[in-house]
């Protein structure tokens, strides 16, 4: 195959995509400019009611987030804190983690995440 066939192969290729891209992108904006109860119509009318109760009693004591609490948000909020100042606050962290018995975060048992948390915040 010579070199000139191959970059009419390659133009017919990119052409054909670039057909593609167009097609995909005047369907979008068909779908951004119709009428949303185009897509509304399939919803029932009884999951509609039920959504709009729901974040009356997604509303949760304080209690139940603190045991809500996940090794990966208190990680975060560690790393947050030791940011803040390296040199001083990493001693504070590991000091931390010692009263714990744990010598990372993921080490910490689920039951005492909240105390370990709020003992962080009280840092």
């Amino acid at each position: 195959m010579s070199l000139e066939s191959k970059i009419d192969a390659l133009i017919e290729a990119v052409n054909a995509q670039t057909k593609s891209i167009n097609a995909f992108n005047g369907n979008i904006e068909k779908w951004l400019t119709s009428p949303v109860e185009q897509f509304t119509q399939e919803a029932p009318a009884e999951a509609v009611e039920t959504q709009e109760s729901e974040p009356e009693q997604s509303e949760k004591p304080e209690a139940d987030t603190e045991q809500s609490l996940t090794h990966k948000d208190v990680q975060d909020a560690v790393l947050a804190f030791v940011r803040k100042d390296v040199k001083v606050n990493k001693p504070k962290v590991k000091a931390l983690l010692d009263e714990f018995s744990a010598n990372k975060v993921g080490d910490l048992a689920e039951q005492s995440l909240a105390e370990f948390k709020t003992k962080l915040d009280a840092l």
